[in-house]
């Protein structure tokens, strides 16, 4: 809920939802599997299950975020026009003056 709300009203849109619920569900089996790991990191002698899942949705939420556009890289506007050519006398004339 705080990550739609922290972004601006038209960002997301109805088709983002399933994203949006794939990346809530990463972030809770991440804290979930951190939480594990911190209890128990080795059990019967092997590193533990949780281990893997762990690892795993870093990837995922990373993945997930560049999709939702979640990151500062993606928030960045892009220019709506290219910039109009100038020609080099009037750039030489700009510079000298």
């Amino acid at each position: 809920m705080d990550l739609v709300l922290a972004c601006r009203a038209d960002h997301f849109q109805h088709s983002d939802l399933p994203l949006l619920a794939a990346y809530a569900r990463a972030v809770v089996a991440e804290r979930v599997a951190a939480g594990e790991l911190a209890a128990a990191n080795v059990v019967e002698d092997e590193p533990s299950p949780w281990l893997a899942i762990w690892q795993s949705k870093p990837r995922a939420m990373t993945r997930l975020s560049r999709m939702l556009r979640l990151n500062p890289a993606c928030r960045k506007s892009t220019p709506s026009s290219v910039p109009e050519a100038i020609s080099a006398d009037e750039l030489d004339s700009r510079s000298t003056g």
